[in-house]
């Protein structure tokens, strides 16, 4: 029955995919635009992981992965059926908090690896039309001037990066001391 409801429903499907790709393929008409023609995909549902210390791995699963000429570096786009994050909840807030780990967890998997990844942008892009007909997608990571609220790729590194190492430093010491003793701030 599953089947037979996709092969109905096929031509939307096709028609729906290809909009988006001509949306994303389509050379940048300005900086953070949202599209990357002259690009290369180099990974697709690409599995990474990174030691965290002599116990633990940190594992994820990128949506894709652009690669650029030589000034433009390589590109993580995460794609979002639903609400696309915050900006302000993929950075560390006035409490030194982090609240979406997502972008910052494949940028640090990626950084890690022994092939030289060289990520310049990372961004959120919604498969679901805006009432533009468009597909929202926010940058949380450019290279690129004019984006006031969003980080450089050095700045991301240093700023949260350094605090999602901080965070899974953590983690890893309260899994191997089986402490699990709630935060002071949390106790009744």
């Amino acid at each position: 029955l599953a089947v037979t409801m996709l092969l109905t429903q096929k031509q939307i499907l096709s028609d729906y995919i290809m909009d988006f790709m001509k949306q994303v393929c389509q050379l940048p008409e300005a900086p953070n635009s949202g599209r990357f023609g002259g690009y290369s995909v180099i990974g697709v549902e690409k599995s990474f992981s990174a030691k965290l210390c002599k116990t633990f791995e940190l594992y994820g699963k990128t949506d894709c992965i652009l690669s650029g000429n030589d000034e433009q570096g390589d590109v993580i786009i995460d794609y979002k059926t639903g609400k696309i994050p915050d900006l302000k909840d993929c950075y560390p807030d006035d409490q030194n908090l982090l609240n979406d780990f997502q972008i910052s967890s494949y940028y640090k998997l990626l950084s890690e690896q022994p092939d030289a990844y060289d990520v310049q942008e990372s961004l959120f892009y919604s498969l679901k039309k805006n009432s533009d007909g468009k597909f929202d997608k926010r940058y949380v990571v450019s290279e690129t001037p004019g984006k006031a609220k969003v980080l450089s790729a050095e700045n991301f590194k240093d700023k949260v990066v350094a605090l999602l190492d901080a965070y899974l430093e953590d983690f890893a010491v309260t899994i191997e001391s089986a402490s699990f003793e709630p935060l002071s701030a949390n106790k009744s």
